[in-house]
């Protein structure tokens, strides 16, 4: 999936410019998320947003991780996530408003999400058994142990 991926807000308020490191991402690793929030009109970043990053299983609705009240003075932030399983996941930024000090600017505001998937050579193995459910093997043996 090329990067960033701009993601509007449901209001078109903002574009949330997201990019992750390693491009690849896989389950055990850490994956550092870069969040670029800019206005939609002028593409020049917004200042002092006020933000939620919360990132949810795409088949369960399970929370994964969720961080709340954060704050980017310069428009850019990172954040990094470690996930235990492969899937889709659902990538959310709620921005709140903007500002140093409550009560925020809401003009600037609204939630952006995107699906990224984690261990996609896993996700679309399609051979072998699948009654294992969510269970996963430690080791490197792959789809090389088949009988």
């Amino acid at each position: 999936m090329p990067q960033p991926v701009t993601v509007a807000t449901d209001n078109q308020s903002v574009n949330v410019l997201i990019s992750w490191e390693p491009m690849e991402i896989e389950p055990g690793q850490d994956t550092e998320f870069t969040l670029d929030f800019q206005d939609p009109s002028s593409g020049e970043s917004i200042s002092h947003v006020n933000y939620n990053f919360e990132i949810t299983d795409q088949n369960n609705g399970e929370t994964i991780q969720s961080m709340t009240d954060l704050h980017t003075h310069s428009g850019s932030d990172e954040q990094t996530v470690t996930f235990d399983t492969p899937g889709s996941f659902n990538v959310v930024a709620t921005i709140i408003g903007t500002g140093l000090d409550p009560p925020f600017d809401t003009t600037q505001s609204g939630t952006a999400q995107t699906v990224i998937t984690v261990g996609q050579q896993l996700a679309g193995a399609t051979e072998g058994g699948t009654t294992g459910g969510n269970a996963t093997t430690a080791g490197t043996g792959g789809n090389q142990t088949d009988l």
